[in-house]
């Protein structure tokens, strides 16, 4: 057999309206070695009649369980595959999917995570929005901010998720952001292209209908990753939970008509939405997608070596001449340097990791400036330097 073996399981309870096109898009896959198991528990709808038409092609298993997390634990328990993911029953998996994701595996096998982009469908499967995985994807982010992720659309290395128990089962909507931060401070994480996954959005999911139990669980996973009392994910996950409320308010509230209420109200929630979203973003990671970093940074890094590197740029083509930069970890300043014009590299000891294996690093530049006051276009960011890496390395002498 060429190629690994890949699990997929689909934990299910009375989602058989749903239940066959989840099957099809898993069973239709271009890559031929996949073993598929349906860990039901114990669906009383026409979910057991659906997949019998498919019984030649997986495995169904209905027995009891305590929730989702256990069904899909019981499911990787029994998973023979070297690569590990669940597909819910109301989710689907795109073509040429699982592909992509052995593609990855085979470039960077020592990766934990395989993850590419989204689609958050509706009831009909028709595409409400895609969601796009930030390229890299960053650990700091995961613990302290949000999790950019549709869920089908990621994958694990099994001996990861074994040596780490499987999910939470005492979680109940967030268990995938845990066990992604979980695996990202054993392994990193590897972006895959493409859209692989679509997310079916309606009104009974436990996205839905979690409401405050989902923001609670939420805040406290940020709480136990992070060791922050107040993580940014609060404030962003808080008003996501304000404006389900007051989109549910609206209607009732306005003089118009229940649909034009809607509308309009809901976009003015979600305008407000987004500006405190992008406000807290900025605050809190300045690391932006071209490589450009503001005065401050946070980053979570993985204790793998005695040195702590930290490589970047200073660009002839900005007006700074000259930046002194600072760096902290686990709250303590280690290193102050002035850096010129040109690349730079800076190491230094790597001081003793958390219990977590990983080190809480910040950056502080001495000046920034606004591209835009300058006459460098319209961009309004305050930017210090480029930075290029921050990681532990083995020590070279």
């Amino acid at each position: 057999m060429s190629g690994p073996l890949v699990t997929i399981v689909t934990p299910s309870l009375n989602q058989g309206r749903f239940l066959g096109e989840t099957i099809d898009s898993v069973l239709g896959q271009d890559y031929p070695h996949i073993e598929y198991l349906i860990q039901d528990g114990g669906s009383t709808d026409e979910s057991s009649a659906v997949a019998a038409a498919f019984r030649h092609r997986l495995t169904w298993i209905s027995e009891p369980d305590t929730g989702q997390s256990n069904a899909i634990n019981r499911g990787f328990r029994r998973a023979r595959g070297a690569l590990v993911g669940w597909v819910n029953a109301d989710d689907v998996l795109r073509p040429g999917a699982i592909t992509k994701i052995v593609d990855a595996a085979t470039r960077q096998p020592n990766a934990g995570l395989y993850v590419g982009d989204g689609e958050l469908i509706d009831e009909h499967g028709g595409l409400l929005r895609r969601v796009e995985v930030p390229c890299p994807l960053r650990l700091w982010d995961l613990v302290h901010f949000s999790f950019p992720i549709v869920q089908p659309a990621a994958f694990f290395r099994r001996d990861l998720v074994a040596r780490l128990g499987g999910l939470q089962e005492d979680l109940c909507y967030a268990m995938d952001w845990d066990l992604v931060i979980r695996l990202a401070k054993l392994a990193p994480f590897e972006n895959v292209s493409g859209v692989l996954a679509g997310q079916r959005i309606h009104g009974a999911t436990k996205t839905a209908t979690g409401g405050f139990r989902r923001y609670r669980e939420i805040v406290g996973i940020l709480r136990r990753h992070g060791r922050r009392r107040l993580p940014a994910g609060a404030l962003v996950y808080g008003v996501e939970l304000v404006e389900s409320i007051l989109r549910g308010l609206l209607p009732s509230a306005s003089a118009r008509s229940p649909a034009e209420a809607a509308t309009a109200g809901g976009d003015c929630v979600a305008a407000t939405r987004s500006m405190i979203d992008r406000r807290v973003y900025l605050a809190n990671r300045s690391w932006h997608a071209d490589g450009w970093v503001g005065r401050r940074l946070h980053c979570l890094v993985r204790r793998t070596g005695e040195e702590l590197c930290v490589a970047g740029e200073l660009p002839a083509f900005g007006p700074l001449q000259r930046q002194t930069l600072t760096v902290s970890a686990e709250g303590r300043d280690i290193l102050r340097q002035e850096v010129g014009v040109g690349p730079f590299e800076l190491t230094m000891p790597a001081p003793p990791a958390a219990s977590d294996g990983c080190l809480d690093v910040a950056l502080r530049a001495s000046d920034v400036f606004v591209p835009q006051r300058v006459g460098r276009g319209s961009d309004q960011r305050a930017l210090a330097y480029l930075l290029y890496r921050v990681e532990c390395q083995s020590g070279v002498g």
